[in-house]
């Protein structure tokens, strides 16, 4: 496990950093102070980045791997590490619609983005089977692989037909495939930080390797239940622990692939299962439900050393989409006058920490379940 206000600082020390590289770059748009982020500064900004942060250990930057908006905009770039005998090393996603352009990162030993989790993105592009489009961010969280040919898109366990919202629009800006960055962007810095001591995180390869089963919100209660119950963070057996939760809160079944059920569960069943099973555990937690809540509701609570769990709905391709994630502290990144309140979450998915901009526009409805712990 690794500290979370080291890993947030140095990604704050270098957000400056790494938007200051690109005023190196010869292709500018003058009139609108915007440059050019092709392929090769993508990969220098990522190991100027990956240098500065953890420069106690060789890694080396892949190719990068363009990603698009849900408007068939290209948007930026992720960007894998290897080490020197070829491990997985990190990653480091570019977005140009984030303020301060790090969509996200993780510099840990094994850590593979989550493209590269589509299931080996630059094969599935490259191979007969259609995929021969784009990499698609459909959610502040969510990447698909989308088929041009086909006109679907894939998270590597759905495939669904998919078009581009808006795609007639005239581009501002150069063509679709250009990314741009603004070049005067700079001088970040953290105004505080605030987080559970160790983070928890058991990831989706784990508990379904275990339980067989697998719902967002049973995961979130999972991470949950290590901090308030004392259990092992790194446990490989997670399946009578998770088949309590999952019938505590009433999580129903949506569908089985490969041998794995996935369930859905409601926001307003979570506080009630989790502290039912606290208690069995014998742990006095409580809990308060919020719709809409703000972002001092779970800074609030991790103040007072405890963990949330924020429910965040999403339109993707015209449906909503839900994703329950443990809240495990939070963060204020400033930039001159502005300031960006970023929750701090295990995404339920893999076991490195993301950093969410709780401010994002695009949530169609958002929920939080509050516990209190003695």
């Amino acid at each position: 496990m690794e500290s979370l206000e080291r890993k947030f600082n140095h990604f704050i020390l270098i957000v400056g950093v790494v938007l200051l590289c690109a005023l190196t770059s010869p292709v500018t748009c003058r009139a609108e102070s915007l440059t050019l982020l092709t392929p090769d500064l993508a990969r220098q900004m990522a190991e100027e980045f990956a240098c500065d942060v953890d420069g106690g250990v060789s890694r080396h930057a892949c190719d990068p791997i363009k990603i698009y908006g849900d408007n068939g905009r290209a948007i930026g770039y992720s960007i894998d590490f290897r080490k020197d005998d070829g491990e997985a090393a990190g990653y480091v996603i570019f977005d140009n619609s984030q303020e301060d352009l790090i969509s996200e990162y993780s510099l840990s030993d094994g850590a593979a983005s989550p493209v590269d989790r589509l299931g080996q993105a630059s094969v599935l592009l490259e191979s007969d089977g259609g995929y021969d489009g784009k990499v698609v961010k459909t959610s502040p969280f969510d990447y698909g692989l989308y088929s041009e040919e086909k006109n679907e898109i894939t998270d590597g366990l759905e495939t669904e037909a998919y078009s581009f919202d808006d795609e007639s629009e005239t581009p501002s800006t150069g063509s679709w495939d250009d990314v741009f960055i603004n070049t005067g962007t700079g001088g970040y810095g953290i105004s505080y930080m605030k987080t559970i001591p160790e983070f928890i995180s058991i990831s989706e390869d784990q508990v379904e390797a275990s339980a067989k089963r697998y719902a967002c919100a049973v995961s979130a209660m999972l991470n949950c239940s290590v901090f308030y119950c004392n259990l092992p963070s790194r446990f490989d057996k997670v399946k009578n622990e998770y088949d309590e939760l999952w019938s505590l809160s009433d999580t129903t079944k949506e569908r089985t692939t490969g041998g794995i059920t996935y369930g859905s569960t409601l926001n307003s069943k979570i506080g009630p299962a989790f502290t039912t099973y606290c208690s069995r555990h014998g742990k006095a937690v409580t809990y308060t439900y919020a719709d809409n809540p703000t972002f001092n509701a779970f800074s609030a609570r991790a103040d007072h050393n405890n963990m949330s769990i924020v429910c965040l709905g999403i339109n993707k391709n015209g449906k909503r989409s839900g994703h329950a994630m443990a809240v495990e502290g939070y963060g204020q990144m400033t930039n001159g006058a502005k300031k960006m309140n970023m929750l701090v979450v295990a995404d339920g998915w893999y076991s490195s920490p993301r950093y969410l901009n709780y401010a994002y526009a695009n949530y169609t409805d958002k929920a939080g379940v509050f516990f209190f712990g003695e």
